[in-house]
């Protein structure tokens, strides 16, 4: 089952379009695929081309339907274990995968649960965007396992776009499909309690997978062995959403703070809800901008009415003709100050680092509930401390001196 999880995964995170399809976008936070194991009695590999019509419309389901969610790679089990993750897949059971984006490319780190746990040696990008019918991409790294047992294993991975044309599901016909053949060939070894080592044969995996546009993941997933189909998988249902936040940024000027971001692929988009919060968790609505509703577009608002504090976070929350809500990421902003301290990273992933305190000897770490986490010796104008042990969440740092006490708060993703 697990096997299958990693296979899909290399594949369920790219998006295709247009007649003769081309990939052009990837899925957002917030999606959600339904898919459906069926029988593989009798079902045959779809043929490679163009123009071509593959007929899967009698697949009779075998097993329970699974969920894949892309969710924030913030606050999940195992995001400590993966830095630099940006989004990850909750596939349930306790497992999760986390990816980030590299060179605008989503790429695997690993994937890990309670029983499991699996490290790329570097991010593990399969396909490079745009693409079309018959590019081919490739790419080779090391996979460390780490439990139950420990390993390595070698993978050299290849796509190839090999054909597009019409594809009919249970009850479903699908225009402008690009079908896709992966080839995975790994060799490795095994090493159990007491050093023993063992060997594990090369193996050669081939899968083919077919996209549509509008659908974050495979609609049509098949593993074939010796030229038979051994496990086979469909799209029931999935919901995505229509707004891509290609970047949203914070700057303060005085007393006001402007807020850019741009969009990619709006769809049926109504309005931007700007949202303010003082410590990184309740937000409130500040104002609104309406949406252009298609496209890709560049948006502004300027907030001049800010309450008296050092740092203050964002977010926003776009509103679809339907209803339907996206979130972009929370960003904060550092006030100008007449002590001049400055606390960077925020938010933080690995370490902060605060400035302009050289009127301070000790630094302490908070929770919002007030129990002390961390405390530092400062022995200089500034210092640098790690918080990649801490929980996703909003901290505070206090600095003192004996005489006084200055507090600032800091997000950790």
């Amino acid at each position: 089952m697990k096997k299958f999880y990693l296979l899909f995964l290399l594949n369920a995170i790219f998006q295709f379009a247009t007649a003769q399809p081309t990939v052009s976008t990837q899925p957002q936070i917030g999606d959600v695929v339904t898919t459906e194991y069926a029988h593989t009695t009798g079902i045959l590999p779809g043929a490679a081309g163009t123009n071509l019509t593959w007929d899967y419309s009698n697949l009779n389901d075998s097993v329970t339907a699974g969920t894949l969610n892309f969710i924030s790679a913030a606050g999940t089990p195992y995001v400590v274990d993966f830095p630099g993750a940006q989004y990850a897949t909750d596939l349930g059971d306790t497992l999760y995968s986390y990816y980030q984006t590299v060179s605008g490319n989503p790429a695997i780190l690993g994937l890990e649960s309670s029983s499991d746990k699996f490290v790329y040696a570097h991010p593990l990008t399969t396909l490079h965007y745009p693409f079309t019918y018959p590019d081919s991409f490739q790419d080779s790294v090391t996979l460390f396992i780490e439990k139950p047992f420990t390993g390595t294993s070698k993978l050299l991975d290849t796509i190839q776009v090999t054909g597009y044309g019409t594809l009919k599901l249970p009850g479903t016909t699908y225009n402008n499909v690009l079908q896709t053949r992966e080839i995975n060939a790994s060799s490795g070894s095994i090493t159990l309690t007491g050093g023993i080592i063992f060997p594990v044969p090369p193996t050669l995996d081939t899968t083919y997978a077919y996209y549509v546009n509008g659908q974050p993941g495979p609609i049509l997933f098949y593993n074939i062995k010796n030229g038979v189909i051994n496990l086979i998988d469909y799209l029931k249902s999935s919901t995505s959403m229509p707004l891509h936040f290609i970047s949203f940024t914070a700057s303060a000027g005085g007393r006001e703070v402007l807020l850019n971001w741009q969009t990619g692929d709006e769809s049926n988009t109504n309005v931007f809800h700007i949202q303010r919060s003082m410590d990184g968790s309740d937000f409130n609505t500040i104002g609104d901008v309406n949406a252009s509703g298609t496209g890709s577009h560049n948006y502004t608002f300027t907030d001049n009415a800010l309450p008296a504090t050092q740092t203050l976070y964002y977010r926003l929350q776009e509103t679809d003709i339907d209803g339907k809500s996206t979130y972009s990421d929370i960003v904060a902003c550092s006030l100008p100050s007449s002590a001049a301290i400055s606390l960077y990273p925020n938010p933080a992933t690995a370490h902060i680092t605060i400035t302009g305190i050289g009127n301070y000897s000790l630094l302490k770490i908070y929770n919002l509930s007030g129990a002390q986490l961390r405390s530092y010796r400062i022995n200089g104008a500034s210092i640098t401390i790690p918080v990649t042990s801490l929980a996703a969440g909003v901290y505070i740092a206090e600095l003192s001196n004996g005489n006084r006490t200055t507090q600032l708060r800091f997000l950790k993703k």
